[in-house]
């Protein structure tokens, strides 16, 4: 600056000037470079969406590499941009280091690198200047990647201060910021997966305050319509059934009403939990009558419903009535659901008609192939028969499912089929007391499914059964923190058309 104390006055202010002009060219053009770079990723990810299943591990590669280099480009704009003097490119930046960022740890954390997502995210909160709905992203972000790393006290520190420090769950543009949002039934449902009974009790009454909380100050908003079916999930959770309803009929649509999918839970619940099938029944019915435009598709599943609440009542013979009636005007309905089939057989069963309901049983097994009832069939035949004293007929049935299992689980190699499979031979074991094979199948059902609902499951029984029945705490220990680590968002809904045998 000595030197332009000998211009004239004009002359340093055009100096001056110039300078602030290439300096403000050079934080646009950090801004423009990295733009184009998150927009070429955008549409290379894009391509891939159309035909996700020819993608190759390959081009996820190159994928990862492109969002990598425009996060790059922005923190290398961040680390030469002044943020006072051009707090407008600072933030663009910051906001492009944040997207490129999070896709960058959507990509490891699908190929399991999570220390790498817990890296990354650490690096964008402290460089960037993130806004508030940024920073809960990321916060959420980071907390799911260090509970999949195993460090779930570090995890759930960080769920803690999220939910205390960025309440209420909305962003800047006034939107609900979901896995915030869910966080507090997330933690819940962690603890009771991992049969953590007194941490889920704590976690349960934790999370019924804070979507109390929110629909006493948000009342009539769709943030309050979340908390009341965040609340009917947890009710339902912790077996609270009429609270369940309660809340269940607080989601309404725009006249008012109770939404539909609200409606059919409250029926099921009423049918098989209150165990009140003239209440579910009356239910079912209302619910038909009123079904009208696209939600006539409905008709087959409540028919399918009051054959079960039919069943609760013993009428058996009513229940086959409704079926047939099923058959009859939904053939294709029938044909797909094997529950249907199912449920005839079982009202033979129930009735004391054996013979009838073996033809059943084996007709379910022969026309709706590779189904879970298939399979769940082919165990209760070698049970069923066992405490007939059908010792030979057992065994070979025991021995039919066992290589039906292996069957269904080839020809469904890596999909949810052989996950299914797998947990039907894991069952099958556990009937014949071989827990060692039960609990090495359980374990390869986690290690090949590990962040899906049956995986967390098989490897929460999998510990059940190393510590009970093997004596092998330790190893219990190691799968139930294992169990803690898969699990990084809520569980679905409830089945609520499942049937129970």
């Amino acid at each position: 600056m000595r030197k332009f104390l000998h211009l004239p006055g004009a002359l340093v202010s055009c100096a001056l000037l110039i300078i602030v002009a290439c300096s403000t060219n050079e934080a646009m053009k950090y801004r423009y470079e990295t733009e184009k770079k998150y927009t070429q990723a955008e549409r290379m990810a894009a391509d891939l969406e159309i035909k996700p299943e020819l993608t190759t591990p390959d081009q996820v590669r190159k994928l990862r590499i492109a969002y990598a280099e425009a996060a790059d480009q922005a923190f290398e704009g961040l680390r030469n941009v002044d943020s006072s003097l051009y707090r407008t490119e600072f933030s663009e930046l910051s906001t492009l280091a944040f997207r490129s960022t999070m896709r960058v740890c959507q990509l490891f954390f699908s190929d399991r690198k999570y220390d790498t997502c817990v890296t990354l995210i650490d690096h964008l909160m402290q460089k960037a200047a993130l806004s508030r709905g940024e920073r809960m992203t990321a916060t959420v972000q980071y907390g799911q990647a260090l509970q999949a790393t195993g460090q779930w006290d570090s995890a759930l520190a960080t769920y803690n201060y999220a939910i205390e420090t960025y309440y209420p769950p909305i962003d800047d543009q006034g939107g609900v910021v979901q896995n915030l949002f869910d966080l507090p039934v997330l933690k819940f449902q962690i603890a009771s997966m991992t049969r953590d009974s007194a941490m889920a009790v704590r976690f349960a009454d934790q999370a019924e305050d804070y979507y109390r909380r929110i629909v006493n100050e948000y009342p009539k908003t769709k943030m309050a319509t979340g908390a009341h079916a965040n609340l009917a999930r947890l009710y339902y959770d912790t077996r609270r059934w009429p609270r369940s309803i309660a809340e269940l009929r607080q989601l309404t649509d725009t006249t008012g009403q109770t939404i539909l999918d609200a409606r059919l839970r409250v029926a099921d619940i009423y049918a098989v939990h209150l165990e009140k099938p003239d209440t579910a029944l009356a239910l079912y019915e209302d619910i038909y009558t009123d079904l009208s435009g696209r939600d006539t598709l409905y008709r087959p599943l409540i028919l399918f419903k009051e054959s079960l609440a039919q069943m609760q009542k013993d009428q058996y013979e009513a229940a086959r009535r409704t079926l047939v009636d099923l058959q009859d005007r939904y053939p294709g309905y029938y044909l797909a659901n094997a529950q249907a089939q199912y449920l005839k057989a079982r009202s033979f069963d129930l009735e004391g008609n054996w013979e009838r309901a073996e033809t059943e049983y084996k007709y379910l097994i022969e026309q709706y192939d590779g189904s879970a009832e298939a399979m769940s069939t082919h165990l209760y035949l070698a049970r069923k028969l066992k405490d007939m004293g059908r010792t030979d007929e057992s065994n070979l049935w025991y021995q039919r499912a066992e290589d039906y299992f292996d069957e269904v689980a080839s020809r469904g190699s890596g999909t949810e089929v052989e996950g299914k499979a797998l947990m039907f031979k894991a069952e099958l074991y556990r009937e014949l007391k071989q827990w060692p094979q039960a609990a090495e199948t359980l374990t390869e059902i986690y290690t090949k499914f590990p962040r899906t609902d049956i995986g967390r499951k098989a490897i929460v029984t999998a510990a059940q059964v190393y510590r009970d029945r093997l004596k092998q705490p330790a190893t219990a220990d190691s799968l139930i923190a294992a169990a803690k680590a898969a699990i990084t968002k809520p569980e679905p809904e409830p089945d609520w058309e499942e049937t129970r045998q």
